[in-house]
């Protein structure tokens, strides 16, 4: 780290493999099927190690979840990282893990409650409204021949799948609420641009773009064309409705919406079994009382002490 230069090249495979040992049972079997999915990487070991491999914290979300999805099994996100072997992990799993949480339907007649992180992104808005730091822009390059018609009704049909691209943000005596529109429309915004830096200018403005979490919607896109078969596409998204984890899943699916609009057919997707104003109201409903106590008394315990204003230097 103090002279790069004077380094030798690291060789991955040596850094990150050891001796291949192949899964000895079912569970280790599931196991390194799902490490290849989420890693990208083939002939996974029981000894190999997840973050050597190229691991880190938003993948060992999506592993956890993928475990929890395919062995019914709640495992605590800690545990990869005190257990990153897929035979120590699986032991963990046998041995030590809990049922899925099943996450009931939320009652949508009342007023929806916020997440503890949404009421946070929240009163940081009511702070200093339309501040663009939380805005998160996604950018892709698409070359070849672009079907806009399908791609704003591809758009469309995302947003009428997921409930959090149509939600809003109302406040009265009783505190914030999640408001869920029953259509929203996000017109595809289209310009040109002559080159590349026009290009990068529009899309820095475009990802600043100011939200409104009372009015919404909460979802702006752009179509730039480039050339006749040279287009970018951006979506942002303001960080209340969505994390980075969140651009996955509308990309894939946005994808399979755009062909089979160009195709003219349904877009074949399971129906989901929880959207999030279902967790919201789980998460609300868990964290209450003794639990709450609970919690809240361990970071008491662990800040005990913690000084009062970070000694940061400022410019």
């Amino acid at each position: 780290k103090i002279y790069r230069k004077a380094l030798p090249a690291p060789d991955q495979d040596q850094v990150a493999k050891v001796e291949y040992v192949a899964p000895r049972n079912p569970t280790e079997t599931v196991l390194c099927e799902l490490w290849q999915a989420v890693l990208g990487v083939e002939n996974i070991g029981i000894h190999d190690d997840f973050f050597a491999l190229g691991g880190h914290s938003l993948i060992a979300t999506q592993l956890v979840s993928r475990i929890r999805d395919t062995l019914n099994a709640e495992l605590p996100l800690r545990k990869l990282f005190e257990q990153p072997t897929i035979a120590e992990l699986a032991t963990g799993i046998t041995g030590n893990a809990t049922p899925a949480i099943e996450i009931p339907k939320a009652d949508r007649s009342g007023k929806l409650p916020l997440s503890y992180a949404q009421q946070r992104f929240w009163f940081l808005d009511q702070l200093e409204p339309g501040n663009p730091v939380y805005n998160i822009p996604w950018s892709i390059r698409l070359r070849g021949e672009l079907d806009v018609a399908a791609l704003q009704a591809a758009i469309d049909d995302m947003v009428n799948r997921h409930e959090t691209l149509r939600t809003t943000f109302d406040n009265d005596d009783e505190g914030p609420q999640q408001v869920i529109q029953q259509t929203v429309a996000i017109a595809l915004v289209q310009s040109t641009a002559e080159s590349e830096p026009a290009m990068q200018q529009q899309l820095a403005t475009f990802s600043a773009g100011i939200f409104d979490l009372q009015q919404g919607p909460l979802l702006h896109a752009q179509l730039i064309k480039c050339g006749p078969e040279d287009h970018v596409l951006t979506l942002v998204l303001h960080h209340i409705i969505a994390d980075g984890w969140s651009w996955n899943v509308l990309f894939r699916e946005l994808m399979l919406f755009y062909n089979a609009r160009v195709e003219n057919r349904a877009a074949v997707l399971p129906e989901l079994a929880v959207q999030y104003v279902d967790y919201c109201a789980y998460e609300q409903a868990l964290l209450q009382g003794a639990e709450l106590q609970r919690q809240t008394d361990y970071w008491v315990g662990q800040l005990r002490g913690a000084p009062a204003l970070l000694e940061l230097p400022t410019d």
